[in-house]
């Protein structure tokens, strides 16, 4: 099957770029029930993070989409604490 086969005919959405704004954008997407297609040059994400930190603000944003506490967690830090 070819990829033109595979997407879709419309989108309400379309995100180029499956990095980490894409993906935010997805989920937030997602999360509403809006119907999106999401496109990267690459077939498949990396299995590596690139990230060496995660800066104040980047957290503030996500604290409003409700998963610092998973993310932190997931690191291995403030698990539960408030």
């Amino acid at each position: 099957m070819s990829a033109s086969e595979r997407l879709p005919v419309t989108t309400d959405v379309m995100i180029v770029g499956a990095g980490p704004t894409g993906l935010v954008t997805a989920g937030v997407l997602a999360k509403e029930g809006i119907p999106f297609l999401l496109l990267d040059k690459l077939p498949e994400g990396g299995n590596t993070s690139r990230a060496a930190v995660v800066h104040a603000r980047t957290l503030e944003v996500l604290e409003e989409l409700g998963v610092t506490e998973r993310i932190l967690c997931g690191a291995g830090r403030r698990c539960g604490a408030r």
